[in-house]
């Protein structure tokens, strides 16, 4: 066309042509509506314009990624409320500690156990009702609110392992609650809001993950190991955390996160979980098989990172190098053996994260959840009184390692898959849908843990 004349191609507003190639060369049709958008190249910047049309395309084609800013600090932003999480799951007996209650069956013991699985229960219900809650907020306001919510579980754990609040049932209940209610909406909003800033900023922010988690199973277990109060890791997970949004404020702007003017009112009525929900159809059938791998891969993780191994190796001084493979025995104390099993599953974890981020092809997640049942044998055959326990220091962290790998690959394959083949007014309910799934695979990975422990110990 003439040089100035304005053209809008499915949301991308290019002005200035001549431009190559030309807008009907890049007309989609049904049987490539879910295909990344052509690359075209224009002598000017390219601004996006959201509208109807540009949400019937994946998030990842709206705009050239290469014209977005990377934001490295999404992984800082990421990391306190994995860290916050991990504080739950991984410091439950030094809560229990505190309140006096013995490892046995009673009816204290059973009354704690089921306040703290609250956590599970408020993170699966949370998959879907923050949206519901936080409607009239954006995925970016929902962060805030996450991270205060996730903040209120640490103060409350805070102040009751240091004395300043009588150990009371009611007190773990709530924290375990708040907790599961805040990394539960947490997670499902930054896979949203950071999407949209392009693959490189989302991938620090899903890098974060891990590195989070990995934290506290290493740090919090080498801090109690030289004598840190419990109190003292849960308030410095408050003071992480309001850095955190401090950080997300300042350094990440919302411009950036959400589109300007009428575009946002478009996605703010068209990208919701009870629209997707209702159209279930037009992405079910290509995302279910994925849901199904994410559910076997939670149910892996759950039972072996560190799930089993906390009532296998529950000895102070474990035997874990002894004849005929090596010469004599070596013992090493637990505490010291979690880190190191921690270690390697999480060098596995971000590991994978980062070669699925590399990988050209999207491959069916499903693969890779045969590599985590490989990890998750080496770990059943290295644990005591099996073939390969003379050598179980160095198999069942290698085990755990090609666990956490498998899973970290899993992961980011459905994260791209979502982010460049599904479109964006179904984005919401499909994020919420895989994490609802993948969470019942946790609760059954739990629940499967004592039986599973009998037939190892057996």
């Amino acid at each position: 066309g003439p040089p100035g004349r304005l053209i809008v191609l499915e949301g991308v507003q290019c002005s200035r042509l001549p431009c190559s190639p030309s807008p009907s060369d890049l007309a989609d049709d049904l049987s490539t509506r879910y295909e990344p958008s052509p690359v075209f190249s224009c002598p000017v910047e390219v601004s996006c314009t959201w509208t109807e049309s540009s949400l019937e395309k994946p998030l990842l084609s709206a705009a050239p990624s290469d014209e977005l800013a990377v934001y490295r600090s999404a992984l800082l932003v990421v990391f306190p409320a994995f860290a916050a999480y991990a504080c739950l799951f991984s410091l439950q007996h030094e809560v229990k500690v505190v309140y006096g209650i013995a490892d046995d069956d009673s009816s204290a013991s059973h009354d704690f156990s089921f306040a703290t699985s609250m956590l599970f229960a408020f993170k699966l219900v949370f998959r879907f009702l923050h949206s519901v809650l936080f409607a009239c907020l954006e995925p970016r306001g929902r962060l805030f609110v996450s991270m205060g919510i996730l903040s209120a579980a640490m103060g409350l754990l805070a102040a009751v392992t240091s004395g300043l609040l009588a150990p009371l049932n009611s007190y773990i209940f709530l924290a375990y609650a708040l907790g599961g209610a805040g990394v539960g909406s947490f997670e499902g909003n930054v896979l949203s809001a950071f999407t949209c800033l392009g693959p490189q900023t989302k991938q620090y922010a899903v890098m974060g993950m891990p590195i989070g988690v990995a934290s506290v199973t290493i740090g919090a277990f080498l801090l109690r190991y030289l004598g840190v109060p419990v109190c003292a890791i849960y308030a410095g997970m408050v003071l992480a955390l309001a850095a955190s949004a401090l950080l997300l404020h300042a350094a990440i702007p919302r411009e950036a996160m959400h589109p300007p003017g009428e575009g946002r009112q478009v996605m703010a009525h068209q990208t919701t979980v009870v629209f997707g929900l209702r159209t279930w159809r037009s992405w079910l059938p290509s995302t279910w098989t994925r849901f199904a791998a994410a559910f076997a891969d939670m149910a892996i993780l759950e039972m072996f990172c560190p799930g089993l191994l906390l009532f296998v190796y529950d000895k102070p001084l474990l035997a874990l190098l002894h004849p005929p493979a090596w010469p004599q025995t070596v013992r090493v104390p637990k505490d010291l053996f979690f880190v190191l099993y921690n270690l390697f599953t999480a060098i596995g974890s971000v590991t994978g994260r980062c070669a699925a981020y590399r990988m050209q092809r999207l491959v069916h997640p499903a693969w890779f959840v045969g590599l985590m049942a490989l990890g998750a044998s080496l770990i059943i055959c290295s644990s005591p009184g099996h073939f390969l326990s003379p050598l179980g220091l160095i198999f069942a962290p290698l085990g755990g390692f090609i666990v956490l790998l498998g899973d970290g690959i899993v992961y980011v394959m459905v994260c791209r898959f979502i982010d460049e083949r599904i479109p964006q007014a179904y984005s919401t309910a499909v994020l919420s849908s895989w994490l609802f799934t993948a969470d019942l695979g946790s609760n059954v990975g739990a629940n499967l843990i004592p039986y599973l422990r009998d037939w190892v110990t057996a």
